[in-house]
């Protein structure tokens, strides 16, 4: 008779498993739709791009870089294609009157405020060339040519100079305005009547007036001129000198002790 086997002690018994948690629980049951999935592979997608671009950015970064080509100081810039024959011609300029003229036709041209930069900076260099060189100053105006005498002129000719045509005032304005370039170098961009500097930009908002008003008993000539801002001119007018206009703005505070060294121009002397 066969023997029975006898059992073998018992195992230990396996302790229960925890409970899973109940977010995870709903977390294993939701299923996300086609667009979340969608969504989740651009997102993808994009994540890898940006991944490869970072690894190209570094591919380059590592290489060595070409020896840069060092930029001389004394280079000169680059000229300004519209101002290039008006700069030449300030260049070239055996005068100042020439070198004024230039300046002022090339303010005409000037668009930008780089060019009445350029502008500027060709003015000053080239009144240092020419109190450089004394042979190159002003030269003398050439005088006009004798005219025939009223018996050799035709009747249209003499007719012409017996009924001469006054100017206006929008005429006498634009002949004063031409001797801007000249009293501009000559006085500095400064008001003569409270010393207000203008820079290169605003230098045009400067007006030229006269110094003692023609109406009593002032020149009609350059001597006779100055410049003024458009406040002082307008506060000016024909019933102050210049040297008044100067007192009322010390006594009005318009024209403070620091800016008295910018004023060049006083009282015209008889």
């Amino acid at each position: 008779m066969a023997k029975r086997k006898q059992p073998g002690p018992a195992a230990p018994p396996q302790p229960a498993p925890a409970p899973e948690p109940a977010a995870k629980q709903r977390a294993s049951k939701y299923k996300p739709t086609k667009s979340e999935q969608r969504a989740d592979a651009s997102l993808a997608e994009m994540w890898q791009e940006l991944e490869a671009d970072k690894k190209r950015r570094r591919q380059r970064q590592a290489k060595p870089k070409s020896a840069a080509r060092p930029e001389s100081v004394d280079e000169p810039k680059p000229p300004h294609p519209r101002l290039e024959p008006t700069l030449a011609k300030m260049a070239q300029a055996t005068d100042r009157v020439e070198l004024e003229r230039a300046y002022s036709a090339g303010l005409q041209q000037a668009k930008t405020q780089a060019e009445e930069r350029a502008l500027w900076d060709a003015l000053n260099a080239g009144k240092a060339r020419l109190s450089a060189n004394p042979k190159q100053r002003k030269a003398k105006p050439e005088p006009a040519p004798n005219p025939k005498p009223p018996a050799q002129q035709s009747a249209h000719q003499r007719k012409k100079v017996s009924k001469p045509v006054g100017q206006t005032t929008q005429q006498k304005r634009s002949q004063a305005r031409k001797y801007l370039p000249n009293l501009l170098v000559e006085l500095g961009p400064f008001c003569q009547g409270c010393g207000k500097e203008y820079n290169h930009i605003n230098v045009r908002e400067l007006q030229v007036d006269h110094r003692d008003p023609v109406s009593s008993g002032g020149r009609d000539d350059y001597d006779n001129l100055t410049l003024l801002c458009p406040d002082c001119n307008k506060e000016k007018g024909d019933r102050l000198t210049l040297g008044g206009l100067q007192g009322d703005n010390r006594k009005n505070g318009r024209l403070p002790p620091q800016r008295e060294k910018n004023i060049k121009h006083g009282k015209l002397k008889p």
